[in-house]
C-alpha cells in the first residue's frame, strides 16, 4: 500500500513539475526577449517605426543592404525609401508580420529576395537565438501563437545558456537611459543627413570571393544552409504560407513589388544548373502572377559580373550598386507599379516620434536617489537632456553655453533645505556658472573639482521627487580654438557627480 501511495506521489509531482515548466518556460522566455530599450538598437527598425507614409520599403537580406542606393530611389520617385534589408538567413515571414505592423496604405514594399527565402523550410537556429538580443524587435511583433512556435523550436540548452548569460552580466550600456537619449539623437541627425539603411562599406572591390563553391552553389542556398541543388528548385510551401502574409498587406492598401536579388559572379546562373533554373523562375513567376503579385525585370538585370564583386556573392561594390539602381527604376517606369507612386519633388521628409513625449518617458524611468547617494555622470541615475556630449569613463563634457540635468529624489528629501554637492572639472576658463534648480535661477557658482551648493526647500516643489538642474556656461571654446588640439567640441564644465544631503537644523 505505501508503494502504491509513493507511486502516486511521485506521479503527481512529476505532473505538476512538468506543468509548471510547460508554463514558466514561455514565460521566462518572453520575459528574456521582451527586455528591450526606449529606442531600439536597430536604426533600420527605427526608420521603419517612426517614418512617415507614403514609403518606399525594402527588405530582404543583405543583397539590398549593398546593392540597392535609396537616395536615388526616393529622388527619382519622389518618395520616402528606407532599406530594412538585414540577413538572408532571417525568414521572411517574421519580416513580413514587422511590415504588417507598421506599414500603412500608400506605402509600397520591395522584396528583392535572396533564393533561400523561397527554398527554405526551418527557422535557422542562429535567428532563434538572436532573438534574445539583437533581434528582438521581431519577436515583439509576432503573433502570440508564432511566439509559442520559436518558443518550442529554441533548443532547451541554448535557452538555459542564454538564460545565464543574461540573469549574470551586468546592465549593458544599451539599457543606460542617457545612451538611449543619445542613440535617438544620433537616428534623428543620421535620418536628416538622408541616411535610409544603405551600407556605406563598398566602395572599392575586395577579394573576399569564396575559393570553396561556386557563386550558383552560394546563392542556391549552399552557402546558407539550404542545398538547393541538391533537392531541386521547388517553391517551399512556408514560401507559399507567406504569400497570405502579403495578401493581408494588400488588403489594407500596402502595395507590394517582387523583383531579383543582386548577385555578382560571372558563373551566376550559368551551367549544369542554368535550365532547372530557368524553369524555376516561370514556375515562380507564374505562381505570383496567379496571387495577383507584380514581379518586375529579369534575373541578369541584377547580376553583375565578378569585378564588381565586395565580399560576397550577394555584395556588389558602390558603381555597381548606383547601376543596378537605375536599371530597377527603369523597370518600375515600364510597369503598372510606375502608378503607385506619386514623384512629388522637394519633400521635406519628418519623423513621427515625439522627443517631448520620449524624454517624459526617460524621467518617468529615473531611480529614486535617496540622501547621500553618489549619482555618477557615467552610471544610469540622471538623465543628461541637453547641453551633453557623449559620455565618457570620467565623465561627460556640457555642450555649448547651456546643459540641463533631472535626477530624481526621495520624496522625504524634498521637505527641507539641501546640500548639492558637484564634483566636476573646468576646461581653461575660470568664469562662474549661473545654477539654477526647477527653472528658478539659485546663483552663480565657480564649478570647480567640488563645490557644495545650498538648495532652499521652496526649490524643490515637484511632488514626483523630479529635480531639473540647469546650468548656463560663459566664455565657451573648444580646444581647437585655444590651440591645444584638433578637437571642436565646444566645452567648459565636465561633470563627475552629483550628491544630495539634508542640512538639518
Amino acid at each position: 500500500m505505501n508503494k502504491v501511495n509513493s507511486s502516486k506521489r511521485f506521479l503527481v509531482i512529476f505532473i505538476t513539475s512538468l506543468i509548471c515548466f510547460i508554463l514558466v518556460y514561455p514565460l521566462t522566455y518572453n520575459a528574456l526577449v521582451t527586455q528591450d530599450s526606449l529606442i531600439n538598437h536597430s536604426y533600420k527598425d527605427f526608420l521603419l517605426r517612426y517614418t512617415k507614409s507614403p514609403r518606399l520599403i525594402i527588405d530582404s537580406g543583405s543583397n539590398s543592404t549593398y546593392g540597392i542606393n535609396s537616395g536615388i530611389l526616393e529622388k527619382k520617385l519622389g518618395v520616402l525609401t528606407i532599406n530594412l534589408s538585414d540577413n538572408a538567413g532571417y525568414p521572411l515571414r517574421e519580416k513580413l508580420y514587422r511590415i504588417e505592423k507598421f506599414a500603412h496604405k500608400g506605402d509600397v514594399i520591395l522584396l528583392p529576395l535572396e533564393w533561400p527565402h523561397y527554398f527554405y523550410k526551418e527557422t535557422p537556429w542562429f535567428f532563434l537565438e538572436s532573438l534574445f538580443f539583437e533581434l528582438n524587435f521581431y519577436y515583439h511583433e509576432m503573433p502570440i501563437f508564432i511566439k509559442l512556435n520559436l518558443i518550442a523550436k529554441l533548443p532547451f540548452a541554448s535557452a538555459m545558456r542564454i538564460l545565464f548569460k543574461k540573469t549574470t552580466q551586468t546592465t549593458p550600456i544599451e539599457k543606460h537611459i542617457q545612451t538611449e537619449y543619445m542613440r535617438f539623437l544620433d537616428y534623428k541627425l543620421k535620418f536628416h543627413r538622408h541616411e535610409r539603411g544603405d551600407s556605406k562599406e563598398a566602395i572599392v572591390a575586395g577579394n573576399n570571393k569564396d575559393k570553396d563553391m561556386s557563386c550558383n552553389e552560394y546563392i542556391f542556398g549552399k552557402g546558407l544552409g539550404y542545398d538547393v541543388i541538391k533537392n531541386g528548385f521547388v517553391i517551399s510551401e512556408k514560401f507559399k504560407q507567406n504569400i497570405a502574409l502579403i495578401k493581408k498587406l494588400q488588403n489594407k492598401g500596402i502595395q507590394v513589388l517582387f523583383t531579383w536579388p543582386t548577385v555578382v559572379g560571372d558563373d551566376c546562373y550559368k551551367g549544369a544548373y542554368a535550365d532547372m533554373f530557368q524553369t524555376f523562375i516561370t514556375n515562380l513567376k507564374y505562381y505570383l502572377n496567379e496571387n495577383n503579385i507584380l514581379f518586375i525585370g529579369t534575373p541578369e538585370d541584377s547580376r553583375f559580373e565578378q569585378n564588381y564583386l565586395f565580399n560576397s556573392y550577394y555584395h556588389v561594390i558602390a558603381n555597381a550598386r548606383d547601376n543596378r539602381t537605375q536599371t530597377l527604376i527603369a523597370a518600375i517606369e515600364k510597369s503598372p507599379a510606375i502608378n503607385w507612386f506619386k514623384k512629388e519633388k522637394n519633400i521635406q521628409y519628418s519623423l513621427s516620434i515625439n522627443e517631448a513625449i520620449l524624454k517624459k518617458k526617460i524621467i518617468l524611468s529615473l531611480p529614486i536617489k535617496q540622501e547621500n547617494n553618489i549619482i555618477n555622470a557615467t552610471q544610469d541615475d540622471i538623465f543628461l537632456a541637453s547641453g551633453w556630449y557623449p559620455i565618457e569613463l570620467w565623465g561627460v563634457w556640457s555642450k555649448e553655453d547651456e546643459s540641463v540635468i533631472y535626477v530624481k529624489l526621495e520624496r522625504n528629501l524634498l521637505q527641507q533645505d539641501l546640500q548639492l554637492t558637484i564634483e566636476n572639472d573646468l576646461y581653461k576658463t575660470h568664469d562662474s556658472t549661473m545654477v539654477s534648480i526647477n527653472d528658478k535661477r539659485l546663483g552663480s557658482y565657480l564649478l570647480k573639482g567640488r563645490k557644495s551648493i545650498i538648495i532652499p526647500q521652496h526649490y524643490l516643489t515637484d511632488k514626483t521627487g523630479l529635480v531639473k538642474i540647469q546650468f548656463n556656461h560663459s566664455h565657451v571654446k573648444s580646444p581647437l580654438e585655444y590651440g591645444d588640439n584638433q578637437d571642436d567640441r565646444k566645452i567648459k564644465f565636465g561633470l563627475k557627480s552629483l550628491q544630495f544631503t539634508r542640512l538639518h537644523n
